[in-house]
């Protein structure tokens, strides 16, 4: 019989704005706009915090004109994180879905951010498309302990 992985159980602690900018000397209208998205992961042992950090960069042959990186802090539930706990490696192995899952709520976040951020400004055309987030997120994570 197969038993089912149990649900990882965590909530939003805390949204951060990192940074954000408006290059207007780098925008240059009718010309074609790229889009870049990074993610970055972190841990809070103490807290039994994941931290995810998406940067997002508007930009205009290769020259960003409008960049945003923000932050969510989710907490979680100590039955969960001791799942995570790798002793013997001394690191903390977080799968690659609930990653996922993270980075979702997180890039949804920076959506609104972004509108709330440009919102008034000629930088309001410019929304966030959905993100296929498991381009970006490639394995389960292990992050030390320390």
């Amino acid at each position: 019989m197969e038993t089912k992985p149990t649900p990882v159980k965590f909530a939003l602690i805390r949204i951060l704005t990192e940074q954000f900018a408006t290059l207007d000397e780098n925008f240059v209208d009718k010309e074609e706009i790229s889009l870049g998205v990074n993610i970055k992961f972190g841990v809070d042992v103490p807290l039994r915090a994941i931290t995810v950090f998406v940067t997002i960069r508007f930009e205009v042959k290769s020259q960003p004109f409008l960049l945003l990186e923000a932050g969510c802090i989710f907490g979680v539930s100590p039955q969960s994180w001791e799942s995570f706990i790798q002793p013997d490696a001394k690191i903390i192995l977080i799968p690659e879905g609930f990653l996922t899952h993270l980075s979702v709520i997180t890039t949804g976040t920076c959506r609104g951010i972004l509108h709330s951020k440009t919102e008034g400004t000629a930088y309001n055309r410019f929304l966030l498309p959905t993100i296929n987030v498991t381009e970006l997120v490639k394995g389960d994570i292990s992050l030390p302990l320390e």
